[in-house]
């Protein structure tokens, strides 16, 4: 059995996530903050709802709807209740229905992006109001069951990892890093590649995750915990990704300086007993659509 992302204990999880932290610098520019430069010309986390932002650009208040992910204003869509069908992207709630990522509620009926409010039809581009609301991307499905949906992740933390494992048979690239998920919570992903010793693959390193896969021999690897503190070291909830696509598009096999680089699209997110390596029912799913990491060490 592998050892699957024990490597992450070995980082300081401060430097995996001090690419969201910044002095407090006057004459904030892109060379002196990692966060943005708040209106009083000084350098900010840039990781609230209210000041967003990343290498020393003016920081911005997310919109309506958004928030701050890894410094990055994002869609977060909350999908949930009775939906009875959504395709091509669309999401449904209150019995309602969508095609072509139309938006709908209290039972209308949208296509090709128009709006429907208590019961109308219509076309042509808009925004759903009246007895609540499902906006493109969400998933519903009979019963109430729906995923939580999140737009864009974007990762760029300083401390990342190439090390072997389980008395080097094997070899891993290994990222960990943070993002706010509102209420003062947190969200922490967890993100690797192995191989074996000696087998350095050629990059990039594309494909799907397999239906069979799991936590214990995963090779392509993604985890998600949420509900975390500030530092992600105490959590309320493990997932893995069970389905999506990745590529790894680069990595320095050196353990003491290096980077890796790559993407996932599609990812979704089953929640998980890690302990006992199985699937947990009856908890919400997790659908990242896009996430990007340019991990980078010492």
């Amino acid at each position: 059995m592998k050892l699957r992302f024990a490597l992450l204990a070995g980082l300081s999880l401060g430097a995996a996530l001090t690419f969201t932290q910044c002095s407090p610098v006057s004459n904030c520019t892109k060379s002196n903050c990692l966060g943005c430069c708040d209106a009083n010309g000084r350098c900010a986390t840039g990781t609230t709802d209210t000041g967003c932002g990343k290498d020393g650009v003016q920081c911005v208040a997310c919109a309506v709807g958004q928030q701050c992910i890894t410094n990055v204003c994002a869609v977060i869509i909350n999908g949930t209740g009775g939906g009875s069908s959504g395709t091509g992207g669309g999401t449904t709630t209150a019995g309602g229905s969508a095609q072509g990522g139309g938006t709908v509620t209290a039972g209308g009926t949208a296509a090709a992006g128009g709006t429907a409010t208590a019961g109308g039809t219509a076309t042509g581009g808009g925004v759903a109001t009246g007895g609540g609301m499902a906006t493109g991307g969400g998933t519903g499905t009979g019963g109430g069951s729906s995923c939580r949906v999140i737009a864009f992740i974007d990762g760029n933390p300083s401390g990342g990892v190439y090390q072997a494992t389980q008395s080097g048979t094997q070899m891993v690239w290994g990222v960990s890093f943070t993002a706010p998920s509102g209420g003062g919570q947190f969200t922490r992903l967890n993100l690797q590649l192995y191989h074996a010793m000696g087998q350095v693959p050629t990059f990039p390193v594309n494909g799907s995750i397999p239906a069979t896969t799991n936590f214990s021999t995963c090779d392509q690897c993604f985890q998600m915990a949420i509900a975390c503190n500030a530092n992600g070291t105490v959590c309320n909830g493990d997932y893995i990704a069970t389905r999506g696509t990745y590529s790894f598009t680069s990595g320095v096999a050196n353990s003491s300086s290096g980077t890796f680089v790559g993407e996932a699209n599609n990812l979704h997110f089953q929640a998980w007993d890690l302990a006992n390596d199985r699937p947990v029912t009856g908890q919400p799913c997790i659908d990242v659509t896009r996430m990007t990491w340019n991990a980078r060490w010492p």
